[in-house]
């Protein structure tokens, strides 16, 4: 497992990759208290998607337009979530 605090990200608080399940999972935070709100995972995430999140300058803004509804060749999401908590 490779994770990091997202201490710069007003909505993300940890992501975790998993990569021999090509699984993602972030907790998120209310930006109004700090505290965690929900924990999602997400699947078909690949070692290239993860280096590109860790390396994004804003974090969040990468999550919310690269991964949460980032659609597949074929229309359905190219990453599909769970809420875990």
């Amino acid at each position: 497992m490779q994770e990091f605090e997202a201490k710069e990200s007003s909505n993300i608080k940890w992501a975790r990759y998993f990569p021999d399940e090509q699984r993602l999972e972030v907790d998120f935070r209310s930006t109004i208290t700090g505290m965690l709100t929900a924990t999602y995972e997400y699947r078909n995430f690949s070692a290239m998607d993860w280096e590109d999140f860790q390396a994004a300058e804003s974090k969040g803004k990468h999550f919310a337009y690269r991964i949460r509804y980032a659609k597949g060749a074929d229309g359905a999401l190219k990453y599909p979530y769970t809420r875990l908590k």
